[in-house]
Formats: structure tokens, sequence, C-alpha cells
């Protein structure tokens, strides 16, 4: 979270301006707060959402960067639907409980146990926090949290999700993990599960990359290599200090996975490459990731891990 200020800050406000009213526009409508959803229908493996039904996922990444950019330039309409997306989190997610903790559930229609999007409904009521200081904001976020530390296994690694066959650890999925965890604990000035966390970090660092910045995306095999988990690498590293790591994932990136005109690739498998080239995907993430290290690169100096 920096507060640097633009050189040219008349242009990046009116810009802020101009997305923060799409966003409002293209709101998901008839929820207890501010939240969103795809504009088009999609399954998972384990149920099915339509067009503009929201989730816990879309609408904390969308929540976090508005967070993000009212540290930057301070905003009461951020503050506004930040706090009235809490309201969603609080009344329309599901909660599926083990003893007195529980997990949030993805969207309104399921009761999945998906780790990082339970935590991004955290790191959301986290940021309300903040704005409010609302000891029930916290409480609820505390007991997310303390689920997903909970069952981390014993070597620092989350599964994607609970009870179902998705057991795997990945890149990205990980780094969001780690993200949000450190969110609440900031937010909330709550450091009990820093342990946890670093353990997780340790996991994080010491699985998913291979000699040379190849940013894998499971923590047992190295393809597919994807824009995605490469972008969340960037943003995880740099966040938590790891700038020449960082750097080195960039610099791969550049080298295997950009295109000559400057989009990166889908994904590297191990017998071919994806050149499909996705706004979301490829490049949103990675202008995000890229963009982020050269502010922390600029604003910490090179690299100390």
């Amino acid at each position: 979270m920096g507060k640097a200020i633009p050189s040219d800050e008349g242009f990046y406000k009116k810009e802020i301006d101009f997305l923060l009213d799409l966003l409002v526009k293209n709101k998901s409508t008839g929820y207890s707060g501010f939240c969103w959803g795809y504009d088009f229908d999609w399954e998972a493996r384990y149920t099915k959402i339509n067009a503009y039904v929201p989730t816990s996922v879309a609408t904390g990444i969308i929540t976090n960067s508005l967070f993000e950019s009212y540290l930057i330039f301070p905003n009461e309409k951020i503050k506004e639907i930040i706090l009235d997306a809490s309201k969603f989190v609080l009344k329309d997610l599901n909660r599926s409980y083990e003893g007195e903790l529980f997990c949030f559930s993805y969207s309104p229609v399921d009761n999945q146990f998906v780790l990082n999007a339970s935590l991004k409904a955290a790191r959301l009521l986290s940021q309300a926090y903040y704005f409010n200081l609302d000891p029930e904001l916290k409480k609820t976020a505390k007991i997310a949290v303390q689920y997903v530390t909970q069952v981390q296994r014993e070597n620092g690694s989350w599964p994607y999700a609970m009870h179902d066959a998705r057991t795997w650890a990945d890149n990205y999925h990980t780094g969001y993990n780690l993200d949000c965890i450190d969110a609440y604990m900031t937010l909330c000035q709550d450091k009990e599960y820093s342990h946890e966390f670093e353990k997780g970090l340790h996991f994080y660092v010491n699985h998913f990359f291979e000699n040379g910045g190849i940013p894998k995306f499971y923590d047992n095999k190295i393809y597919p290599i994807d824009s995605t988990a490469a972008a969340q690498s960037l943003l995880s590293l740099s966040r938590f200090g790891y700038l020449d790591m960082a750097k080195k994932v960039a610099l791969w990136m550049g080298k295997n996975m950009q295109d000559k005109k400057g989009g990166f690739y889908f994904r590297i498998h191990k017998h071919y490459k994806d050149k499909n080239i996705f706004m979301r995907w490829n490049n949103a993430w990675m202008f995000a990731g890229l963009s982020y290290f050269l502010y922390q690169n600029k604003s910490i100096g090179h690299g100390n891990k």
C-alpha cells in the first residue's frame, strides 16, 4: 500500500473517476450491497454461476483495487462503496461452518470451501473496518482468516479448496491467500497469524520458482507456465520484499511470453506455446504485476531478499 502522488495528479484522478463510474454502472443488482460478477455464464467444477451473479472473487478484486486507489487519492465515494460492499459479504455470501469457524462461499448460490475466495471476502471486511472501526467487521474477518490458517498444511501450503477433489496447491491462489492474510493483519492490527503467514510465504518462495525466474503453476511441476501465475508472482514477491526474485520473473516473462506487439501469451505447455492473448487473464494481470514491481522497486530500492 503506497501513498506516492503521480506527477500528473489531475489526469489520474480523472481516469479513476471514469473507471469508478463504469464499475458503479456495471454492479450486480438485487443484493445487499455493492458487488460484481462476470457478464457471462460460466461453469466451475462444482457449480454453475450465471452472468452477473456476484462472487467474492470478482467483488474482492474490484474493492481491493478501489481501496488501493483510495490510499493514493482519498475519495469519499470509494469509501462508501467499500463500506456498502461489506454488506454483500455479511448478508449475501453463505457461510459453511466447521465448529465455530467458517468459510465464506464463492457466491450466493453455492457453499464451496474455496480458500482464496473466502479470504478475499475477509480482506474486504478488513478494508471496511479500516474506515469505520466496527468491531463486528474485524471479528467476522478474523474467523474466516482463522479457518484458513487452521487448514494450512504442515509444509505451509494450502489446497485450493477443502472437502472436494481440488487439493492441489498452485502459485497464484497461494499468492492471493498471502496477500489477503497480510492485509487482514495490517488493517485490523492483529498479528496472531504471523507464524502461519511466514510458513506460507516460505513455502511460496521456495516451491513456485525455478532457477532463472520461471514461475511454476503448481508446487510440484513447472507446466503450464501461466501469465496470471506470473503476474501474481510479481505482485506477491514485490509486496513482501523479494524484489530480486520478482525481477527475474519479469525478465523471464518478457523474454519468453511477451509478443512483439507487447501482449503476453496465455500459457506455455510442455510441448507447445499457447499464444492467445486475453485482455483479462494475460494482459490486465501482467500490467498490474509489472506496475507494482516497478513501483516497489522505486520506493524501496533494489531487492533485499
